[in-house]
């Protein structure tokens, strides 16, 4: 997955300053501009349910990610944050999700999406 957002002043930033692509499943939020590695940061908010939920969501998100969103442009830091929904959603729509909001944010093309 490469290098990962980790501090809550990194995320902070991120969720403040960035552009904002979202549907029902995820949002994402994307900042770019800086000099570094292209980071990812992965978070759920507490209305998702218990710890365990919160926790199978964000693995999901991460290994949706890993599987098709490839690697970001240096210098771009994003943050993917499951909503809701994401809890009840299954892997293939949650999948497709990230797909979607990685896709219009640019940071991957739609024939990025054809590989296995």
């Amino acid at each position: 997955m490469g290098a990962r957002l980790r501090r809550r002043q990194d995320f902070r930033m991120v969720l403040r300053a960035g552009r904002r692509y979202a549907n029902r499943l995820v949002a994402l939020y994307v900042l770019s501009g800086g000099d570094g590695p292209a980071r990812l940061g992965v978070t759920t908010g507490r209305r998702i349910g218990t710890a365990v939920t919160r926790n199978r969501v964000r693995r999901r998100l991460r290994e949706a990610y890993r599987a098709h969103g490839g690697e970001l442009a240096p210098g771009v830091d994003a943050v993917l944050v499951g909503r809701s929904e994401a809890a009840l959603a299954d892997f293939g729509c949650l999948t497709g999700a990230v797909l979607d909001v990685l896709c219009r944010a640019g940071l991957i093309s739609r024939e990025d999406d054809a590989r296995p």
